[in-house]
C-alpha cells in the first residue's frame, strides 16, 4: 500500500533507536534477575544482637532468610597492587522487613560488623 523510503541516515537513526530500546529493556530485566538470585547487601548498623541490613522489599528480602556475613580483607604484596579477599565472619537471619531497602536481622553465628557484606546462603 504505502512505500516508505529511508535514506542511509534515517536507517542508521532507526537502528540506533531500536538498539537503545533493547538495551534499556535488557537492563531492567537484569536488575530483577540480579536481586532475585544473588541477594547481596551490606550491614548498616549493629546493636547488641540485632543488625540493620541494607536489603528490603524492593531487593526481595524475606523474613526467615539467612545471610552470610563477609568482611573484606586487604592482602598487601610487594611491588604489586593489593589483593582483596572476602572472609566469612558469620550468619544472620532476617526477622523483620523495615522498608523498601532495609530489614532487621539477628546474629545466628559468628560476628557481624558495620559495612560488612551480606549475601544469601548458597
Amino acid at each position: 500500500m504505502y512505500k516508505v523510503k529511508l535514506s542511509k541516515k534515517g536507517l542508521c537513526l532507526l537502528f540506533i533507536v531500536v538498539i537503545t530500546i533493547l538495551s534499556i529493556l535488557g537492563c531492567a530485566l537484569t536488575h530483577k534477575i540480579y536481586y532475585g538470585n544473588l541477594r547481596k547487601g551490606y550491614i548498616d548498623e549493629v546493636n547488641d544482637s540485632s543488625v540493620i541490613v541494607v536489603l528490603g522489599k524492593k531487593t526481595g528480602a524475606q523474613v526467615g532468610e539467612e545471610l552470610e556475613v563477609y568482611e573484606t580483607v586487604t592482602i598487601t604484596r610487594t611491588k604489586q597492587p593489593p589483593l582483596y579477599k572476602n572472609v566469612l565472619q558469620g550468619r544472620i537471619r532476617i526477622t523483620k522487613i523495615i522498608g523498601d531497602y532495609h530489614s532487621m536481622a539477628i546474629i545466628v553465628s559468628g560476628k557481624a560488623r558495620e559495612n560488612c557484606k551480606v549475601q544469601k546462603c548458597k
